[in-house]
């Protein structure tokens, strides 16, 4: 896995001393309450578990830094498209989009990649934003069932290549 670095972040793999970083950010029911598939509370061992779980992988997600600080987790790879979710302390300063549009660029630096899927949950203001702000469309709107929490309405969205270069 490469490591990504753009103006203000770093991007690169998880390690075993994220994980108390992980833990801290996770949680946090503002942050989980928009998200399908990580459990509240968030523990160390749930943070030691998704570490481990990604360590061998060649591909995302990575974990994001600011000034060495963990502050998310973001990636592209897989059936789910571009997921991200970011600690409350760093909402709202532009880190989700500039994360977002280092790993949108590398999707599509691959001349085979496909149109990129995301989602978001209904009222999640922040995460409606990133994806507008890249061009990401939607396609539909459907309710859920979390793995551990309530049923939430989802809005799901694409970027397409087209779009992605003509921004």
């Amino acid at each position: 896995m490469e490591k990504i670095k753009t103006e203000r972040l770093v991007l690169r793999q998880l390690r075993d001393e994220d994980a108390p970083a992980l833990t801290q950010a996770a949680n946090n029911y503002e942050v989980i309450k928009w998200l399908n598939l990580l459990p509240y509370p968030y523990t160390l061992d749930d943070a030691q578990w998704f570490i481990n779980s990604i360590r061998d992988t060649k591909e995302e997600p990575y974990g994001v830094f600011h000034k060495d600080k963990y502050i998310g987790v973001i990636g592209a790879a897989g059936l789910l498209g571009l997921g991200y979710w970011f600690a409350q302390e760093a909402w709202g300063k532009g880190f989700g989009t500039e994360a977002a549009t280092a790993v949108v660029d590398l999707h599509f630096s691959d001349p085979e990649a496909g149109d990129l899927l995301s989602s978001y949950v209904v009222n999640n203001v922040g995460s409606a934003r990133i994806q507008e702000k890249l061009g990401f469309k939607i396609t539909s709107r459907k309710m859920v069932q979390r793995k551990y929490l309530d049923e939430i309405e989802q809005v799901k969205t694409v970027l397409t290549r087209e779009r992605w270069l003509s921004l």
